[in-house]
């Protein structure tokens, strides 16, 4: 309903992914959101994508960390670059799978480490460190709030991006 989308309620509904899969354009709406409980079994470091980006915008920035730079997408002309990761993960529920990716943030949510321990872990020699966290996250559940994209509104196409993500 439009009244919850606009006075959320409080506590977490539980949809399935194939309740998101059979969405349509027509029957969706901007605000609507939806918590969905997800494991994640085949999450590889192959998935992970390091880049440095503009501390303002995120964006990737062709500068090296800690590098003061003018961002040429928000203009930002003290932007400095800092680490950034984004992680593409095929999420599974006992209804479906769907193919979603998360950033910075998320990513920092979902694996405990900041997105510079991350890449740390990514480039070291000892890859261990880095799969102990890979597996963790393959045998948790994880809730995800996803809702539709900002295309939604410009042209009308439903696509989800995840909006939230808790551990608990």
């Amino acid at each position: 309903m439009i009244v919850e989308a606009r006075t959320p309620l409080k506590t977490r509904i539980i949809s399935s992914l194939a309740e998101i899969n059979a969405k349509k354009a027509t029957n969706t709406w901007q605000e609507q959101t939806h918590w969905i409980k997800i494991t994640i079994p085949e999450a590889n470091q192959s998935d992970l994508y390091f880049y440095m980006g503009c501390n303002n915008c995120g964006r990737k920035a062709f500068a090296e960390k800690g590098d003061t730079y003018t961002c040429s997408h928000c203009k930002d002309n003290k932007a400095i670059a800092i680490p950034r990761v984004t992680f593409t993960f095929t999420a599974v529920d006992t209804t479906g799978t769907k193919k979603f990716t998360i950033f910075t943030k998320q990513v920092e949510t979902l694996f405990g480490l900041t997105s510079s321990e991350l890449h740390s872990l990514a480039t070291s020699d000892d890859a261990s460190k880095l799969d102990e966290k890979l597996n963790h996250i393959r045998s948790i559940e994880v809730f995800i709030e996803v809702g539709p994209s900002v295309a939604l509104n410009s042209s009308r196409l439903l696509s989800w991006v995840i909006r939230n993500i808790s551990l608990e």
